[in-house]
């Protein structure tokens, strides 16, 4: 592939462990959930095996952590939009932390990873695989959602923005087709740092792939996700 690409290729793959986990063939990681219940040394020697494996195949960018809190409500934590133990367990600094581990990990063999899902699909209404997912108000993101966002944007870490919708921010529309939400996340600290929209095919969108990439670039999005290979070139056409 990189002989037959005239400008260089960057080959992403989804690694968070556990279900998400696309190279699991080659060596199996435990799910962040899982790991957030170990101890920092057995993550470090989990992590720096399994990027050292991935990263000999050839993998250039990493489309994770997870970096979304799960919601408290009165004490209680609440249901996980996401499931299949795809979040870390913990408050926004405890998953700041965690985030950061993994980040240093993929960094370490030389790839580059992607927080995923700004600004946080942790306390939004839904799977955004099944619907576009609403969020807490932006007030509240700003003191809880947001925060492994802000402890991270100096870590040199990529960004992947959800098809979330928050409250007076974003006005009915994903964040991914958002430029005030892309506004938001460079604001934070992540001035150069490349942004990618999930992926445009999920029915949170709900228009065509080719018409939902635009709007992504016109938002400020860098890279448009699709997984549909026959959308290839009407994205390409469109853009």
């Amino acid at each position: 592939l990189e002989q037959l690409s005239a400008h260089g290729l960057l080959i992403a793959t989804d690694e968070e462990g556990g279900d998400v986990q696309r190279l699991r063939a080659l060596d199996s990681m435990p799910s962040q959930e899982q790991m957030s219940q170990q101890s920092a040394e057995e993550r470090e020697v989990i992590l720096d095996r399994h990027a050292q494996v991935i990263a000999a195949v050839g993998i250039d960018v990493v489309l994770g952590p997870i970096v979304d809190v799960r919601p408290v409500v009165n004490g209680v934590v609440g249901n996980d939009p996401l499931g299949a133990g795809r979040l870390f367990i913990g408050d926004p600094q405890q998953v700041a932390s965690l985030g950061a581990e993994y980040v240093a990990a993929w960094q370490r063999a030389g790839m580059l990873p992607v927080l995923k899902h700004f600004p946080g699909h942790g306390g939004a209404s839904a799977d955004t695989h099944d619907e576009l997912a609403t969020t807490p108000s932006l007030d509240a993101m700003r003191a809880y959602d947001l925060v492994p966002f802000q402890q991270l944007a100096a870590s040199g870490a990529a960004v992947m923005v959800g098809h979330l919708n928050v409250p007076e921010l974003t006005d009915g529309q994903p964040a991914s087709m958002s430029k005030a939400a892309i506004a938001l996340l460079r604001e934070l600290g992540y001035g150069d740092a490349l942004v990618l929209s999930d992926a445009l095919g999920m029915d949170a969108i709900g228009i065509p792939v080719a018409d939902a990439a635009v709007l992504s670039i016109q938002a400020g999005v860098d890279v448009v996700i699709f997984t549909g290979i026959s959308d290839t070139a009407a994205v390409i056409n469109a853009i």
